[in-house]
């Protein structure tokens, strides 16, 4: 089936643009009427990531629940199949949380390994807050019955299933059990027997698995691409028809219904509102199919994952608010949200630091219109601001629009009209821009979308707007508490939205940040002085998009370096399964005071020892954090004596003075099976710190800055979930006036431009091996930006949760021994990676052969064989950007780019640089990328330019020796040199 879907697509790739879509409109459509009175919406829920931080959220994701209490943590956690539940008080926020939205329920997959479910109905009968209910989605392949589908008919009777489907807190429609679909299909002996009175089941629009699928995906590309035909509709009424003569309802999701807007992926609801629902809601309308049921799931985006950056975007609140109002028009009986709490794709729909309470006053106003209720305001609503959310990115690169979106939100039918001015402001207050007064009605849902250039502001580091508010005959001005928009050269993997509701910014706190003088050169300290009306949860210090402070009121219990003592983390991570058992870390003329070992899923339970001895915890894919708090005083001239075990067997013994391990900031050892062990000098913030409980801060605090310059802030968070930023304060390199050309894909331009930017902000990488730093493969000045051999991306940049370029630690046939390159010394003292062509590879960060941004990549090579991967651009199944390889000695390349002039929104290019490298023989070779063509050079000779219009597919980090687990190359490398300017 794959292979069929494959030739389609290939088929379709290679037509022409002549023709022009169908007009659809030219028929007539008949419009379905909604079968139930009052819709219901419900929103998934994993239960993995509880306001109990089990993870750290700091380290693993751009943004994290506003709720977040460390105090919830459940002391009972035993297993991880407990995880997905939490304490009580934990569950019952999130409840409390989603009811303010005006939703029915939670929906959730009834798995057998999620028994931990069971502690949802005793917390909600617990509770008894009626009007709230569980609702079950069905997924996975529909070639076997689940244990659920059996409980359902009687066969097989699972305590805790039967449990479920018996609570009077299970969620009915119509006053049956609706059956969600996910991706799979209901088992067919199961549809063929269930009490049609007990249960309503949905079937699934979605997966290529169904016919429905492949229609799916061709009329979406054939549209693109102004081809849609009549025949292809017909056919895909027909489809429709049998789902429903199978089926009680109809699931319809569409998150990959995706299309480029100016270089942005967005779910393209043009083709949605005048094509892809219209026939299904005609379908539906016939007589066959009147009382069958319309369930439409929604999104608010679907944006950085780890290994890709973003499937498509927020667009600020715009996809979230579209897809109600397709509910709205084609009469949905149900709408299904994705997800709740789903922190690994960035789809939470939950209160979050970065979201706030946007998503929340939206559901809310669209829920009460579908279930025809009173609009109301959120019961600590200050009345005398309007309702408005100010939504923008966080972060940007040099060619990406800022979009600043002001969205009203109606809180009652009351009109009251009001004005709004945006000015754009330097981050030390001065006036960039201004546009125009915008008008409201407090009475609509509307908004007003400001774009800009960011390729205009190329000098400034970020930028902050500043609103001016005239509501109520009451003109106000909004700025303290709104993020700055940070503007990178090239380099980011953070696509979140910052959408901020007025409401819910705390006015009244007053602050500073100051930069104070440095205790060490390499180090920013900083004064902190806060004074809120409101008890404050968290006081953070965010610099350059993280969290690397989280203040504690003493006595401190999370490992912090201070004026007493130094934090070392030796973090362990593997790229398979393995153990380090036996190893250990003792320290040698110095004294540690405490030990505190940190699993990934158990932060919060640490384990303390005050031995000197540190005893490795172990390995896992998911990383262990143990950290060593040493007394500054006593261990002047210490030193740590490692010794390493693998399987029981001894492979790694030696000292590393402290002075070392400070002057180096990272070491990281190589160890057998995958395993990597990463020794750093900590000043980043690992876990959440618990609720402070006071209104006035004054401390100082020192970090530890990894790039050339750094956008700080503080912000807030007070007990009424309210937040507040302080003015940013930038660090770093002081500017010479020197600037440097770039060139970028401008989305406002829809072509490549030539930028100029302070020469201190753009990378130039020269990644120069050495012994000290062993597996780490430092860059001066851009130190995150380091490369890792044999292990992660994060390691280098102390945060972000796993991420190789390389594997999926679930692939069985990937069995590292030396995953970590080897370190030969050259003739002139340098430093060459020896690659053994079977199993290792070095990774660098996402970023770093940029998405949007021209650059050129140098390296000299000496390779043994005439076939292998020599990098890759992509991240296991992910497609990035480029591929170089050997085949037959020759230098070949081939792109992924994100090009609008194709169907699905991207193509592959191919370069044959027809240029000979010889074995045994160092050659240098260089790859240069403008964004419209590629060159290869080697040993002098130029290769001819291939056409390679970017941008590139996604943003993903980068290996070095390998693609994927499928192809190594076995040689040396030296002297790797990545320039985003030329």
């Amino acid at each position: 089936m794959k292979k069929i879907l494959l030739l389609l697509l290939i088929g379709l790739a290679g037509m022409t643009i002549t023709a022009s879509n169908y007009d659809v409109s030219r028929e007539n459509l008949k419009k379905r009427e909604g079968v139930v009175k009052q819709p219901m919406t419900v929103i998934s829920v994993q239960d993995m990531y509880p306001l109990a931080p089990s993870f750290s959220y700091f380290e693993n994701w751009v943004d994290w629940p506003l709720f977040v209490n460390p105090a919830w943590y459940d002391k009972e956690l035993s297993s991880r199949k407990y995880q997905y539940i939490g304490t009580y008080e934990d569950r019952m926020q999130r409840q409390k949380n989603a009811e303010l939205y005006g939703i029915d329920g939670f929906c959730f997959f009834p798995f057998s390994y999620q028994k931990g479910r069971v502690k949802t109905l005793a917390y909600m009968n617990r509770a008894n807050r009626p009007g709230f209910y569980l609702y079950y989605v069905m997924g996975g392949p529909a070639t076997f019955m689940t244990a659920f589908e059996q409980t359902m008919l009687g066969k097989k009777q699972e305590p805790y299933l039967k449990n479920m489907l018996e609570s009077k807190f299970t969620g009915r429609l119509d006053g049956k059990i609706p059956l969600l679909n996910y991706r799979g299909g209901l088992n067919d002996n199961f549809l063929k027997n269930y009490d049609k009175s007990k249960y309503i089941t949905f079937g699934n629009i979605d997966h290529t698995r169904y016919p429905s699928g492949f229609q799916r995906y061709i009329m979406r590309f054939a549209y693109a691409n102004g081809e849609l035909t009549k025949t292809m509709l017909d056919q895909f009424r027909d489809t429709i028809r049998q789902i429903l003569r199978k089926y009680d309802g109809l699931s319809v999701r569409t998150a990959d219904t995706i299309y480029l807007s100016k270089g942005r992926r967005e779910i393209n609801f043009k083709y949605l509102n005048e094509v892809f629902l219209p026939v299904i809601s005609d379908v539906m309308a016939e007589k066959e199919f009147k009382n069958k049921y319309l369930s439409i799931a929604f999104w608010q985006g679907h944006q950085n994952q780890n290994h890709k950056g973003y499937y498509f975007a927020s667009c600020g609140t715009r996809t979230l608010r579209n897809y109600f109002e397709l509910a709205l028009k084609f009469n949905a009986d149900m709408m299904s949200g994705w997800e709740w709490d789903e922190q690994n794709e960035n789809t939470s729909l939950r209160p979050t630091v970065y979201s706030s309470f946007a998503a929340m006053r939206i559901i809310r106003y669209y829920t009460s219109r579908m279930k025809n209720k009173a609009l109301k305001a959120l019961p600590r609503d200050d009345l005398s601001i309007p309702n408005l959310i100010l939504s923008a990115r966080k972060i940007v690169t040099l060619g990406e629009r800022i979009e600043f979106e002001l969205l009203n939100v109606p809180d009652s039918k009351k009109k009251t009209p009001y004005t709004v001015n945006l000015q754009i402001k330097s981050l030390d207050g001065k006036v960039l821009k201004e546009f125009s007064n915008l008008s409201f009605d407090s009475s609509k849902m509307h908004d007003h979308v400001i774009s800009i250039a960011s390729e205009d502001y190329a000098d400034h580091v970020g930028i902050i707007p500043s609103l001016t508010i005239n509501y109520k005959g009451k003109k106000q001005n909004y700025e303290t508490g709104l993020h700055p928009v940070e503007i990178r050269p090239a380099v980011n993997s953070d696509y979140k939205w910052v959408s901020q509701p007025l409401r819910d910014i705390s006015f009244n706190v007053s602050g500073k940040l100051l930069k104070e003088d440095s205790p060490e050169p390499d180090l920013n300290a900083f004064k902190v002085s806060v004074k809120s009306p409101k008890t404050l949860n968290n006081l953070q210090l965010i610099s350059n998009g993280k969290v690397v402070y989280d203040h504690e009121k003493a006595p401190a219990t999370l490992p912090r370096e201070n004026d007493s003592q130094y934090v070392i983390r030796a973090l362990v991570v593997g790229l398979k399964h393995g153990s380090l058992s036996g190893s250990s870390i003792r320290i040698v003329n110095g004294k540690m005071f405490s030990q505190i070992i940190a699993p990934q899923y158990n932060p919060r339970v640490a384990s303390i020892s005050k031995s000197n001895t540190l005893f490795l915890y172990g390995a896992y894919h998911f990383p262990v954090s143990q950290y060593m708090v040493i007394d500054r005083k006593e261990s002047a001239n210490a030193s740590f004596d490692i010794l390493l075990k693998y399987k029981k067997k001894e492979f790694y013994h030696k000292r590393i003075s402290l002075k070392e391990l400070l002057k180096n900031k990272i070491t990281i050892i190589p160890c057998p099976g995958g395993i990597t062990l990463a020794l750093q000098r900590f000043l980043r913030q690992a876990q959440h710190a618990p609720h402070l409980n006071l209104k006035d801060c004054d401390f100082t605090v020192n970090t530890l800055p990894d790039s050339p310059y750094q956008l700080n802030l503080v912000q807030t968070i007070d007990s009424n979930h309210k937040i507040w930023r302080s003015k940013p304060v930038v660090t770093g390199t002081k500017l010479s006036g020197e600037k440097r050309t770039m060139k970028v894909y401008s989305e406002t331009k829809e072509r490549m431009v030539k930028v100029a930017v302070p020469c201190e902000y753009v990378p130039e990488l020269r990644y120069k091996p050495d012994l000290a730093h062993d597996a780490l493969i430092p860059v001066k000045n851009f130190f995150q930006l380091s490369g890792v051999g044999g292990g992660f991306a994060f390691e280098a940049q102390m945060k972000g949760k796993p991420s190789a370029a390389l594997i999926n630690y679930r692939w069985g046939n990937y069995k590292p021994e030396a995953a970590a390159p080897k370190l030969v010394k050259q003739t002139d003292g340098e430093y060459a990676l020896a690659f053994n062509g079977k199993d290792s590879f070095m990774v660098v960060p996402q970023g770093v052969l940029p998405r949007r941004a021209g650059f050129e990549l140098s390296f000299d090579l000496n390779p043994e064989l005439t076939d292998g991967a020599i990098f890759s651009n992509s991240h296991m199944y992910v497609a990035g950007g480029f591929n170089c390889y050997l085949k037959d000695g020759v230098l070949q390349l081939s792109y992924t780019s994100e090009h609008s002039g194709t169907y699905a929104g991207r193509v592959s290019f191919y370069h044959d640089s027809k240029l000979q490298i010889p074995v045994n023989k160092w050659s240098k070779i260089t790859i240069t990328y403008d964004l419209e063509t590629v060159q290869v050079e080697v040993n002098g000779v130029k290769s001819k330019a291939s056409k390679c219009p970017g941008p590139a597919w996604n943003d993903t980090t980068t290996t070095f020796g390998a693609v994927r687990n499928k192809a190594f190359y076995k040689g040396m490398m030296r002297n790797i040199v990545i320039k985003h300017t030329f």
